[in-house]
């Protein structure tokens, strides 16, 4: 049964005991989910004239989601959300998780939005935010559109090696954009060169709290 865990800057994770892995890094959920995507992800691309789609592998808690809505309202930057999450975690459990002491009232309001979201079509939960959520792994995603930026935060190579794989990286670096950028906190070499065969350009950034390194990649 997943369970609520505090990480150690305070902020709350989903642990999983099946896999035995966290949702998010046990050295800080949310210090990792700002330092990964929000910093080196979403605030390279911002402000869009046009507006913004980004995908998500994995919604997971909703943490980046919620740090994704945020940033959107701060730069008033209009952002068409895609995330896809085979796996859901039950309303019940996300309510645990938005009710920690960490999270502000407003962002416990904004968590139990973005869980109550249905799947299958977009949501406008703000002038500046929409959310489409896709009831299916990436492997089985089909869409038209080209992302500028992808969050890839699927569990790790270790338990999930299926979604690690030279198959879906060539699958994603055709859903980016012109010079879209995919972000991710794995910093595995096998990782790294899956990228590289891709056709990806890989960079070795500094990783998250407790972490030597995480990976950006931009199509080439």
């Amino acid at each position: 049964m997943l369970q609520v865990l505090t990480s150690d800057d305070g902020s709350p994770t989903i642990f999983n005991p099946e896999i035995h892995e966290t949702y998010h890094s046990k050295f800080g959920a949310r210090s990792e989910s700002e330092h990964v995507f929000i910093r080196n992800g979403l605030e390279t691309i911002l402000p869009k004239p046009n507006g913004c789609n980004i995908l998500e592998i994995g919604f997971g808690s909703g943490l980046n989601a919620l740090l994704t809505w945020q940033a959107a309202e701060k730069h008033l930057a209009s952002i068409q959300y895609y995330s896809s999450e085979p796996f859901p975690v039950p309303v019940d459990l996300a309510r645990q998780y938005a009710r920690s002491a960490h999270f502000t009232a407003t962002e416990q309001w904004y968590l139990m939005q973005l869980h109550q979201a249905p799947f299958g079509h977009p949501i406008k939960l703000s002038p500046y935010f929409s959310i489409h959520k896709i009831a299916a792994g990436i492997e089985n995603y089909r869409s038209g559109l080209r992302f500028p930026l992808i969050y890839f935060d699927a569990f790790s190579p270790d338990k999930a090696p299926d979604l690690w794989t030279r198959e879906i990286f060539q699958k994603l670096y055709h859903m980016c954009a012109p010079k879209g950028i995919l972000v991710t906190y794995c910093a595995k070499g096998s990782v790294k060169r899956q990228l590289k065969a891709t056709g990806f350009i890989v960079e070795a950034l500094n990783g998250a709290l407790g972490k030597r390194e995480m990976t950006r990649a931009i199509k080439s």
